[in-house]
């Protein structure tokens, strides 16, 4: 086996070691229950990041090395994405296309707790309930027609 190949090989095991004890093993983690709205993109978003500038630093290191020459933000953008980054991605362009045709307000926070004061919402955990089924069968048979959004 030639050096690079080593190199390339030794990179390869540090990488799946740390996610390995990262994501807690091979078993699935206990899930944690979210207090906030948003909370689980938020934590995402923030996995993405330190994904990607652990990911980024060692293929980074690495190639400098054995003379990649500049694969290190590649592997790091690559791996940022794949933990996290494309759900947020995702996630937003999610919400912004339903802001756009009118379907949802950009502040949804703001509003679904407007709506939690006037007692046609409770919030539970980080998300949100209709205090009444009645209420919610209403509002899912609602369509919205010409002129309407």
């Amino acid at each position: 086996m030639d050096g690079g190949s080593r190199q390339g090989l030794i990179s390869c095991v540090i990488i799946w070691l740390w996610i390995g004890l990262n994501h807690g093993g091979l078993g699935f983690a206990d899930m944690k229950t979210r207090a906030i709205p948003n909370q689980g993109i938020m934590l995402s978003a923030k996995n993405s990041i330190f994904t990607g500038l652990i990911i980024g630093l060692i293929f980074g290191i690495t190639g400098e090395i054995i003379l990649w020459n500049g694969n290190g933000l590649i592997f790091g953008v690559i791996g940022g994405l794949i933990f996290g980054g494309l759900a947020v991605i995702q996630h937003f362009a999610l919400r912004f296309i339903l802001y756009r045709k009118g379907l949802l307000p950009w502040r949804l926070v703001t509003f679904l707790d407007y709506a939690t004061e006037r007692i046609f919402l409770r919030k539970v955990g980080g998300g949100y309930v209709f205090v009444h089924r009645m209420l919610m069968e209403y509002f899912a048979s609602q369509e919205p027609g010409p002129g309407r959004k």
